[in-house]
């Protein structure tokens, strides 16, 4: 077996993925050669492609009749992979003489997760919270734009003189 009629394609979804979250990688693998292939071994590879190592494989196997197309979602999970990373997934077959195709790749980037605070407060109408927040020196001190809170991307006030007449 060559493997010369066999195409694939590879898309992982998102492109930038949150560290710890799961990246979605939707593979097809089609038959277009002149035999059928049984327990076709098939893999997504994940490649750090600046060292060249392998972080990880997501295997399968597949049997594919001439002329079909096999679809399949798998995910793989970024809670080992490094913030800021560019990586390769690399859609490969395992033929039966022990060569390994590429039959596609696609690229995604690790990115750091935004920060996520969920509160709840109950049995008390007038209840606060305070968040403290500290931003690298140099940080834009505005309001973000955000209607919902009704900000109007505007300096923050010094509250602190109004505190005091209190």
């Amino acid at each position: 077996d060559t493997g010369a009629g066999l195409k694939g394609t590879l898309a992982a979804v998102p492109t930038e993925v949150y560290a710890g979250d799961p990246v979605a990688l939707n593979w097809s693998v089609t038959n277009a050669g002149n035999a059928a292939f049984a327990g076709l071994p098939i893999a997504v590879r994940i490649i750090d492609p600046a060292t060249g190592q392998e972080l990880a494989q997501v295997p399968t196997t597949i049997d594919l009749a001439l002329n079909q197309t096999e679809q399949r979602t798998q995910g793989w999970g970024t809670s080992d992979a490094e913030i800021g990373k560019n990586l390769i997934a690399a859609l490969t077959a395992q033929l039966s003489n022990g060569t390994r195709v590429t039959l596609a790749q696609d690229s995604f980037r690790v990115v750091e997760p935004p920060i996520k605070l969920e509160l709840g407060v109950r049995g008390h109408s007038e209840a606060r919270v305070l968040a403290l927040v500290s931003c690298p020196p140099g940080d834009d001190t505005t309001l973000p734009d955000d209607p919902s809170h009704g900000s109007t991307n505007r300096p923050a006030p010094d509250r602190t003189r109004d505190q005091r007449r209190r």
